[in-house]
């Protein structure tokens, strides 16, 4: 299960999120790709477009399976972190027999969702810009010395989730 996030919106999540998983495709695995950017659903319009594209006799081009949050479902941060959890791991049982690789894109905010999909990753990919200001979502940086002053929120969220998921599991 490959998660990408960050609480920063345009990193590049959902681009890479699409990259990654034609990749995947293309190596021959099966893919499942689930968005939980119920806002922008980027990752969403461009399966749905490469779907009508693909079912164009002119153009064979595989697909992964997919699926996505919206707002009225479990994943509204108004309903509880259970019914979040529930949601997403109904999903994940959905297509766990029929793909290899799942790979999930989270909103660019901290979001219950996103919470639970950093605990549950196997690989977090962070993407970020060139510059102090995007790397700033990951920690404080003294940018005369380059050193690490304090890591951000993102990354307090990131550890926080993956302390949750090795007690979880004894």
């Amino acid at each position: 299960m490959i998660v990408l996030g960050n609480d920063k919106g345009g990193t590049g999540k959902s681009t890479l999120a699409i990259h990654l998983a034609i990749a995947v495709l293309d190596a021959g695995y099966r893919v499942a790709t689930i968005d939980m950017d119920t806002r922008q659903r980027t990752l969403t319009h461009f399966i749905e477009s490469r779907r009508q594209f693909a079912s164009d006799p002119s153009g064979e081009l595989p697909c992964p399976q997919h699926a996505a949050a919206s707002p009225d479902n479990a994943l509204q941060d108004g309903l509880s972190q259970g019914d979040a959890y529930r949601w997403l791991v109904a999903t994940l049982a959905d297509i766990e027999e029929t793909a290899d690789v799942v790979i999930i894109d989270t909103s660019g905010n901290d979001a219950r969702s996103g919470r639970i999909a950093h605990g549950l990753a196997d690989t977090l990919v962070t993407p970020t810009g060139d510059s102090f200001i995007d790397l700033d979502a990951l920690g404080r940086v003294d940018v005369p010395g380059l050193s690490r002053i304090a890591g951000s929120s993102y990354a307090r969220q990131v550890y926080e989730a993956h302390r949750q998921r090795r007690q979880s599991m004894g």
